[in-house]
């Protein structure tokens, strides 16, 4: 529909946002405690050039940043999960941007599927 992202927008928008959200997770986990910004995604929907990119490239760079991801957010022990940080000025954990970069991809994915009446 007009002014809606397309679903390549969207794929590039999971991609994106999920690197930011293991970025937190992995700053959290290390100990770093400088507080961490926000991100736009607004922003970064103005100057993301998905439309122009073949579906094979946006579907192989999902594929290898989740890959990475699990990897990574399998590397955490107990301790680096419960590891606290501060989010736009909000106390988080490192386990908590694990859930969010899942849940995230997760609600976009049902919002296509009902979108487009994917089973």
């Amino acid at each position: 529909a007009p002014g809606k992202w397309t679903v390549k927008e969207v794929i590039q928008h999971i991609i994106d946002m999920e690197r930011v959200f293991a970025y937190r997770a992995l700053t959290i986990a290390r100990g770093d405690q400088q507080a961490l910004p926000g991100a736009d995604h607004d922003l970064f929907y103005l100057h993301q050039r998905s439309n122009a990119r073949p579906f094979d490239d946006l579907k192989e760079e999902f594929t290898a940043m989740r890959y990475d991801h699990n990897i990574l957010f399998r590397s955490f022990d107990g301790e680096a999960l419960a590891a606290t940080g501060s989010v736009l000025g909000n106390l988080t954990t490192c386990k908590s941007w694990i859930y969010a970069s899942y849940g995230h991809g997760l609600h976009h994915v049902g919002i296509l599927k009902d979108r487009y009446n994917i089973k």
